[in-house]
């Protein structure tokens, strides 16, 4: 259970880098580097595309890392109730 946390939870941090690295347009820098003026009357369409694929991956990325703190709560409990467990049975059997 705790492999399959940690899946996630990498899963979570590759999503949230990814939509951190999502390009975005300075519309100052567009004629430097070498976006045609006509261009940049879309630069503000690409940023907001790309803003919102940044806040998606950031809910996404967010889902999976809580939900791998959350199984790594349970498998700890679990583990404890299965320590218990077993406590309680060599206890039975003396």
């Amino acid at each position: 259970m705790n492999e399959f946390a940690d899946a996630m939870g990498g899963a979570g941090d590759r999503t949230n880098r990814a939509g951190q690295a999502a390009p975005r347009i300075d519309a100052s820098m567009g004629p430097l580097g070498g976006v045609p003026l006509v261009g940049l009357f879309y630069y503000r369409r690409v940023n907001a595309v790309a803003e919102t694929f940044g806040k998606a991956t950031g809910t996404l990325g967010g889902a999976l890392t809580g939900s791998r703190d959350d199984l790594k709560v349970a498998a700890a409990r679990y583990e404890q109730v299965e320590q218990a467990n077993a406590d309680a049975v060599r206890k039975a059997g003396r």
